[in-house]
């Protein structure tokens, strides 16, 4: 609303006038739907942080659940390779 008030300002009479009766509504409604837009861009940026901190937790978590499982199944083919058979000839 600022800079539509100084060129309202620095141009004739006429210029104030419209702005002081409509103009500066408008402007002022501008300003609102800048400040609205720049606070939904910041609140859209928070949540894709915020969600690319939980992919990275649960590829984490995964990453943690893949060893221990790959650790389990060569124990189990281990013992089950160095096992004796029963009913071995």
């Amino acid at each position: 609303m600022n800079a539509a008030g100084q060129v309202a300002l620095a141009g004739p009479r006429s210029y104030q006038r419209k702005f002081l009766i409509s103009a500066r509504f408008r402007a002022a409604q501008r300003d609102y739907d800048t400040a609205l837009h720049g606070a939904t861009v910041k609140r859209y940026i928070l949540e894709a942080t915020n969600y690319a901190t939980q992919a990275n937790d649960l590829a984490a978590a995964a990453a943690v659940f893949a060893t221990q499982a790959a650790q389990s199944v060569s124990r189990t083919v281990t013992g089950a390779v160095s096992a004796p058979r029963s009913g071995s000839r």
